[in-house]
């Protein structure tokens, strides 16, 4: 059985907005999907299925414009992309009895789509906290399942302020009884029906909680993403932004601040909720949004073919070997790729970095910048950019200026760009 993950907020070139994990050996592999005209930031906020297709929510970030993309389940073909009429900002889908629900946070209400194969035949407004209220985000509504006949929803609730980070009331609602059903939980997210109840994320705490029941604290990130296979659930956590020391909370990855946290997908025993496996996905991304199990995977075309990359990984680790010297420190940027084959045996450094773990790309040059010169002050003699973050040298103009008039270029091949942090770049009058 796999997992079909999804991730949000992408803004990264080469960070994929799908990943398939493999619930035995934790393999995660990058399906190819369709080419389709998406920004350059998206999340892929809401995942369901049914026998013939996969769903996925696609919304632009910036704009909360969304779409429903259709896809083959068979072969994941592309098979429509539709642009919602009503939604905004969509969080969440759920595929039952024959009609999709789709969760419009932008909007504080729950559509109903009626399908007819891939194609949307009607979208409607299903449920409103507040009929008579404005269209816009006031619960921010972010999930939904179906448990006993009953439609839950999971919410923040109203925030007290400016940002939702403030909201500290979020509840668990049963539109079928038009009632709260759990109440007081810091940052719902990710409903999933279990065999007697409705396990949720309490993302603010770390947390996986069963209703009325038992829980698991201090995950290593911001929970997201919940699903189960057999009597193992999986829950995805995310980097979220500075963990308070008095509080142990932490805060939602969309509030500024130092970023903290780990994205992994953890397993869980269902019965006593003991976390048996924390899998590190730091290197496919920053933010999971949401996990669906799934069968039949096999005729997917992936992005990378494993047997190819593992050999690659080999010769550029080899190579890597004769460009450093165990005793030197030095910055290697590669989205986790090599560093962690390395460990215990070269000083290499993660950028970003904080306790020597890799913290995720700079937000922007004026970060790259200042963190080049804090490491290079701290000792590190050369940074070095593997083939995954080639990428870097162009999203980053300033940072890429600066290394380029300032050091010299030691090596440059397929696998690796490497500057010399010591060494002066030779000018062209010079040379």
């Amino acid at each position: 059985m796999d997992i079909l993950m999804s991730f949000c907020n992408v803004n990264v070139p080469g960070y994929p907005a799908l990943a398939v994990v493999d619930t035995n050996t934790f393999e995660c592999r990058i399906p190819q999907l369709p080419q389709l005209d998406t920004p350059r930031s998206l999340s892929i906020t809401g995942l369901a299925a049914c026998e013939q297709h996969i769903y996925a929510a696609v919304q632009e970030p910036a704009t909360g414009v969304s779409r429903l993309l259709v896809l083959d389940r068979i072969q994941l073909r592309l098979r429509n992309y539709y642009l919602f009429r009503l939604g905004r900002s969509v969080h969440s889908l759920l595929f039952t009895e024959g009609r999709l629900y789709a969760v419009s946070t932008g909007t504080d209400e729950v559509l109903e789509m009626e399908m007819r194969g891939w194609e949307v035949a009607s979208e409607s407004v299903f449920w409103r906290p507040e009929p008579d209220a404005p269209r816009q985000d006031r619960h921010h509504l972010n999930a939904i399942c179906r448990w006993r006949g009953e439609l839950l929803v999971a919410c923040f609730g109203k925030k007290p302020s400016e940002l939702w980070n403030s909201t500290r009331d979020g509840f668990v609602f049963s539109l079928t009884r038009n009632e709260r059903i759990a109440s007081g939980i810091l940052h719902p997210h990710s409903l999933l029906v279990t065999s007697d109840s409705v396990a949720y994320c309490e993302s603010g705490r770390m947390a996986l909680r069963i209703l009325g029941g038992s829980s698991v604290e201090q995950l290593p990130g911001y929970t997201r993403g919940l699903c189960h296979v057999g009597d193992q659930l999986f829950v995805g956590t995310s980097v979220g932004r500075l963990i308070s020391k008095s509080t142990g909370l932490i805060n939602n990855p969309s509030t500024r601040g130092i970023r903290t946290g780990r994205c992994t997908v953890c397993r869980v025993s269902a019965g006593d909720l003991k976390v048996e496996e924390v899998v590190d996905l730091t290197r496919y991304g920053q933010e999971i949004y949401d996990l669906l199990p799934l069968e039949r995977s096999n005729q997917w075309r992936f992005v990378v073919n494993d047997q190819d990359d593992g050999r690659r990984q080999s010769i550029a680790i080899h190579e890597l070997t004769t460009m450093v010297s165990p005793s030197e420190s030095f910055i290697l940027v590669d989205h986790e790729v090599l560093r962690p084959q390395l460990a215990g045996q070269y000083r290499a450094i993660p950028f970003l970095e904080r306790e020597d773990r890799y913290w995720g790309p700079p937000a922007d040059d004026k970060t790259a910048l200042s963190e080049l010169e804090r490491l290079r002050q701290n000792g590190a003699k050369q940074i070095v950019f593997a083939w995954p973050a080639f990428w870097w040298l162009e999203y980053y103009p300033e940072f890429c200026s600066h290394l380029r008039s300032r050091f010299r270029c030691v090596v440059s091949n397929e696998h690796f760009i490497a500057f010399d942090l010591e060494t002066a770049a030779v000018s062209s009058s010079e040379a």
